[in-house]
């Protein structure tokens, strides 16, 4: 599948930070995408190839703008096969925060193909967990917990997926979210506060425990 792609693009996904953003991944969206290949015209699957190959094209977890990074990149190769960009641009940008307007069925189709991962069989999935938290490898476990748990609460609020055969499916991904955030919890279970509580209930007891010694 990479024998039509720029080798400086396979190289990017050939970075040794990256875990689960890899060929691999991108090769199972491409698969999945050639089971859609009967309702896609030509063009709108040479789109959503072209956005599959390109959207994790640039990835710092440490960075903000990875999608706007990875789309720019995407201009620039449709620019010199004239390619219109425009589509192609707005699918990479959509995995950003995954949200869909109602009717947009490619749209829809390309953001259930890259949050697939959330309907693997338990056992693939926390692997699959434990990858990406050591491409977050930089933050302290405080810190992941923290940020991945609030992740995973956003997504329990809105539709996860958006084409009709995933939205079937998506009492797996909420029950693998949910377990997530079962085992995150587990780990810090006490709040900020709670924890301010106990450090001054127990200082505290310390000083009053040495007024009495005297």
């Amino acid at each position: 599948m990479t024998k039509n792609m720029p080798k400086s693009l396979i190289r990017r996904y050939e970075e040794p930070h990256r875990k689960y953003h890899t060929l691999e991944h991108v090769n199972d969206m491409l698969t999945i995408l050639h089971c859609f290949k009967s309702f896609l015209n030509k063009e709108d699957g040479r789109n959503l190839r072209i956005a599959t190959w390109f959207h994790d094209a640039v990835y710092d977890p440490t960075r903000k703008d990875n999608e706007e990074q990875s789309a720019e990149l995407a201009r620039v190769y449709c620019k010199g096969r004239g390619i219109d960009p425009t589509e192609i641009i707005r699918l990479i940008l959509l995995t950003k925060d995954h949200k869909v307007e109602s009717g947009d069925i490619w749209g829809g189709l390309f953001s259930d193909l890259d949050m697939l991962y959330f309907l693997w069989p338990r056992s693939i999935y926390s692997l699959w967990v434990k990858d990406i938290r050591e491409e977050y490898s930089h933050l302290s476990d405080e810190e992941w917990t923290k940020g991945r748990a609030k992740f995973l609460r956003e997504l329990l609020e809105e539709p996860i997926y958006y084409t009709e055969y995933y939205y079937d499916q998506e009492k797996i991904a909420r029950d693998n979210i949910q377990w997530e955030l079962d085992q995150l919890t587990q780990k810090f279970d006490a709040t900020p506060e709670e924890i301010d509580s106990w450090c001054t209930n127990y200082l505290q007891d310390i000083g009053e425990n040495k007024e009495n010694e005297r």
